[in-house]
């Protein structure tokens, strides 16, 4: 069985276990393997982002503290950011063993189809 033939064995073994069975299943699978530093990269590019953009007030304004706010801004980015991350790998033009044009264009098309799914512009 080939190493991806495994992992998918391994993704339908997921599908009847519980949440948290599942979680540590897919982490094992992954081999923990979470880029950590690109994350905190991406986190504090949405801090940023939430502090540039959001402007201090004090009471509430469309129902939320200014801290409420300015959390919600940073999340919000985050995910954007995480997004386009994921869509940008599925997209990315490097070099490898399918250097064939219909895998190319089918990982562009995965790419396109994530930033479509989240409502977000290529």
């Amino acid at each position: 069985m080939s190493s991806s033939q495994h992992a998918l064995h391994g993704c339908s073994a997921i599908a009847g276990s519980s949440t948290s069975v599942k979680r540590g299943m897919f982490m094992q699978l992954l081999g923990n393997k979470m880029n950590e530093q690109r994350i905190r990269e991406l986190a504090e590019q949405a801090s940023a982002h939430a502090e540039e953009t959001v402007h201090y007030y004090m009471g509430q304004f469309d129902g939320l503290t200014w801290e409420a706010k300015i959390l919600k801004a940073r999340d919000l980015k985050f995910a954007e950011l995480i997004v386009r991350e994921c869509a940008w790998m599925a997209k990315d033009p490097a070099p490898s063993v399918h250097d064939h044009d219909a895998y190319k264009l089918g990982r562009r098309c995965a790419g396109i189809d994530v930033l479509k799914h989240f409502g977000f512009e290529e």
